[in-house]
């Protein structure tokens, strides 16, 4: 993957980093240096390269290198990373822009970040964790994403709505692989589960609860956590027979095809307790299909 920074943001974080270092001096005196090439172009490249260098080697890329290589799905399927100034907290974050130049589709990363956050390594790995995991699922094929609208948004339920939901579902999960990853402290789960909570409300049967924790402890797909935006359902919500999650619907989750008895279970099993039931039944049937053969070429 191609990373391409915004020169002005690596002078500053270097700028910051130095400041008060006993190398400050020989950053500041190597600068000057470059004002004597007379030909714009070439100056402004040679104090890109600077700030490129020193970035480097103040230790300051070693963070953006550790989050983007725990989440490797992201740079595996993203051509190139943008990095960006952002100007205040909340404008910080990761984005994906995908392309369709040159005949296929081309995914970029673009993250914009204050200069200020690169001094506070432990709190800028932790921010990029959560965003990272974010874009990992939207590129996984397995998680389905798909950023049509849902039909019935609008009509059945406010956009605004759907959105928060959609948003404190998906936090959830995330929160709960950080916390099990052993990014984030055991306490953020009562975090994640406040903001859950505002705004689903609770139902005063433990509903609530369980609902969270079927999205905390495991990791939905796009199609279950849309389904769950529509129609939360507290008091109506069925729970998967094997693992005990909240089956958001049913029959949307268990996306097997078993005959007989795997029929059966298509409503009772969540995506993945059904996708394990149906790879046991392939290697039962594989190992039923060897063992008829060995006992067809067996002597007598």
């Amino acid at each position: 993957m191609e990373w391409i920074f915004d020169p002005g943001l690596l002078e500053d974080v270097v700028f910051l980093a130095l400041r008060g270092r006993p190398e400050e001096g020989e950053f500041h005196a190597e600068r000057e240096r470059l004002y004597e090439i007379e030909e714009e172009e070439t100056r402004e490249a040679a104090f890109a390269e600077l700030a490129r260098r020193w970035f480097v080697r103040l230790g300051l890329w070693g963070t953006l290198e550790r989050a983007f290589g725990e989440v490797p799905i992201v740079p595996e399927k993203c051509v190139r990373c943008l990095v960006r100034r952002a100007s205040k907290r909340s404008e910080e974050g990761a984005e994906l822009l995908v392309s369709s130049e040159r005949g296929h589709e081309e995914r970029t990363v673009r993250l914009l970040l204050r200069a200020e956050s690169f001094l506070r390594p432990g709190e800028l790995l932790g921010f990029l964790r959560g965003e990272l995991l974010r874009l990992g699922d939207i590129l996984d094929p397995a998680f389905g994403y798909d950023p049509k609208v849902p039909h019935g948004v609008g009509d059945r339920i406010p956009f605004a709505l759907f959105q928060d939901r959609y948003r404190v579902a998906w936090d959830a999960s995330l929160v709960g692989r950080m916390v099990r990853a052993g990014w984030l402290p055991p306490e953020e789960r009562e975090a994640a589960f406040a903001s859950f909570r505002k705004v689903l409300g609770s139902s005063g049967n433990g509903a609530a609860d369980r609902t969270f924790a079927g999205f905390f402890d495991r990791r939905p797909t796009h199609e279950e956590i849309v389904a769950f935006a529509l129609d939360p359902g507290l008091g109506r919500a069925a729970t998967c027979r094997s693992c005990g999650a909240v089956l958001y619907p049913p029959a949307a989750l268990a996306h097997s095809a078993f005959p007989r008895e795997g029929e059966r279970l298509r409503h009772e099993l969540c995506a993945q307790c059904s996708d394990l039931l149906r790879e046991r039944e392939k290697e039962a049937r594989r190992l039923g299909g060897a063992k008829g053969g060995d006992h067809a070429d067996s002597p007598g």
